[in-house]
């Protein structure tokens, strides 16, 4: 509707007029929504497609054997620390008892009979003490004598100190010493 219909209708051209503005302010709201609403679906269908395209990089994936997986790492992961924490226990344990090989002690140790209780290895004390019973060689200090270094002599008697007209070279005390 135009202002000449409300006029028309028997409105005066001063109401005609101002109906008309309110409803073009109405439909300028009306516009202004519509507008945002647009702009708000056009978002949501790009984030849909953006999504969509996510997903199917994870088509034929499988959730349950994904979820089995890291369960099983999971699982490896504890029992690989657990083995860790027990060798290192068992080599300190070994160096403690006074092994010299603590490589070969360690291969006569049953290891599937050790547990870890409390920062402790449970069933470590009987092993020991029948290794170190049956191979005795195996434990103690080294009775090794300690390396003696050979007596090394220079020939100079080194408490005299040099004089100043003494031979600088090798070639130069050898003359000296031969034309005495």
């Amino acid at each position: 509707m135009n202002t000449k219909d409300l006029i028309a209708l028997g409105l005066t051209e001063e109401t005609a007029a101002k109906v008309e503005e309110l409803h073009k302010a109405e439909i300028s709201k009306a516009e202004e929504k519509t507008a945002a609403a647009e702009k708000k679906l056009e978002a949501a269908e790009t984030s849909v497609k953006d999504l969509t395209a996510k997903l199917r990089t994870f088509d034929g994936v499988d959730v349950e054997k994904l979820k089995s997986d890291v369960s099983t790492w999971e699982k490896k992961y504890a029992e690989d620390m657990a083995a860790a924490r027990i060798d290192s226990a068992l080599e300190l344990a070994l160096t403690k008892a006074g092994a010299k090989d603590t490589a070969l002690a360690k291969h006569l140790i049953d290891k599937s009979i050790i547990k870890e209780e409390g920062g402790k290895l449970m069933g470590l004390d009987e092993q020991l003490t029948k290794i170190k019973a049956e191979k005795s060689w195996l434990f103690g200090e080294d009775k090794k004598p300690a390396a003696q270094l050979p007596d090394v002599s220079t020939g100079a008697e080194m408490s005299k100190p040099a004089s100043d007209n003494a031979p600088l070279t090798l070639s130069g005390a050898l003359r000296e010493h031969y034309n005495k």
